[in-house]
């Protein structure tokens, strides 16, 4: 097996200003990298779908998923396929609205240094509002990577390990989950650890996103009694009766 670090930017072909503004980005950071062409889910056939999308589970375990939801989680998936055939020992996963900060090379370093590829981690780069600060590891003065606390819902950026690559795409084809559903992916499958303070934010791109504006009609869509849960579990129960006991931190999202 090669012992290479390779970087995938997820674009739509047609996502032109997305495209150059990552692309400049990285070139400026000095990081190689390839683009990564997305599926778009509103063009999949039937034919498609049925060989790429498990319906059925995805219903039972949340809900059917939007076809950019598809599309997006495809894209992830694919990238780990990709990643295992080109015999990459790591990647770093983007999305094409992420904006990296100038620290983005030294933590890719540390992270490398700290961890060995044989390890099934998922490090989000992105901003991860609650975490763990129990059994932390300092990556240098400024960062440390952190157990995730709750349901972290983004994956702009990521740095994924072959080990965890692997686990994720064997139990994740056909999809049937979000392609960032991490507390569900932590509980069952490789181990989701966040880098505090995050180093890649949102560029002016993602304003427009369709995925977002799907899954927040999927929100409107669930029962008073789901939200209604949500609410008791969160304000109360969590509040009072476990997350003291976890000692857990917040993190604002500044940039």
């Amino acid at each position: 097996m090669k012992n290479e670090v390779g970087c995938f930017v997820i674009n739509l072909e047609k996502d032109v200003d997305r495209r150059e503004n990552i692309s400049r980005q990285l070139a400026k950071a000095g990081i190689p990298y390839q683009i990564f062409s997305a599926v778009y889910g509103k063009y999949l056939t039937p034919e498609e779908l049925t060989q790429h999308y498990n319906k059925s589970r995805a219903i039972e375990l949340s809900h059917d998923l939007t076809p950019s939801e598809i599309g997006c989680a495809l894209s992830h998936v694919f990238i780990y396929r990709k990643m295992l055939d080109e015999g990459m020992s790591y990647a770093l996963v983007l999305e094409d609205d992420a904006q990296l900060s100038q620290d983005l090379p030294a933590v890719l370093s540390g992270l490398q240094r700290e961890y060995a590829s044989s390890e099934p981690v998922v490090f989000l780069l992105n901003h991860v509002r609650k975490y763990k600060n129990r059994k932390t590891r300092r990556l240098d003065e400024k960062y440390l990577v952190a157990d995730i606390y709750g349901t972290p819902i983004r994956a702009s950026g990521y740095f994924i390990t072959r080990a965890a690559a692997k686990l994720l795409l064997d139990n994740l084809y056909p999809v049937w989950a979000v392609a960032d559903d991490w507390a569900v992916f932590n509980r069952d499958y490789a181990t989701i650890k966040a880098v505090v303070p995050y180093c890649v934010g949102l560029s002016e791109h993602a304003q427009f996103s369709n995925l977002e504006s799907e899954r927040q009609a999927i929100q409107l869509k669930r029962s008073i009694g789901y939200h209604l849960y949500q609410l008791f579990y969160h304000k109360f129960i969590n509040q009072l009766f476990v997350r003291p006991f976890q000692r857990v931190s917040k993190q604002d999202e500044s940039w």
